[in-house]
């Protein structure tokens, strides 16, 4: 493979790819696409690590051998992407609560001014 060798090279790629999606499917400005992909990456990196640190802290002498299979190693990653798939649904349930509420108060004003 072309960047099989160049993790920052692969990062750098998928960076561009995310936010030119995010351009073309959203429509988002290309500056926040960029930052978005760069925000979802790092959170990617951050629980992968700490998912490398909570396993050598487990099983300190197991976890290269823990690593090598497979199907362990594909059942680490299943799990990290589900914690990382969770943090998303809350920042998105938080952000999307603090809209909610700027979009209540102003209907509750507009329906104070229509009825007197």
């Amino acid at each position: 493979m072309l960047l099989a060798n160049h993790v920052w090279g692969k990062q750098l790629f998928v960076l561009i790819a995310m936010s030119v999606i995010m351009y073309i499917y959203f429509m988002t400005d290309l500056f926040r696409g960029i930052i978005i992909a760069v925000i979802f990456q790092g959170m990617l990196f951050g629980i992968d690590y700490l998912a490398l640190i909570a396993l050598d802290y487990i099983w300190a002498d197991k976890t290269e051998k823990f690593l090598s299979s497979v199907a362990a190693s594909s059942i680490a990653a299943l799990i990290c992407k589900m914690v990382l798939f969770g943090l998303v649904l809350i920042i998105r349930k938080r952000w999307n609560q603090n809209e909610f509420m700027h979009m209540h108060l102003g209907r509750q004003i507009k329906l104070q001014h229509t009825t007197k």
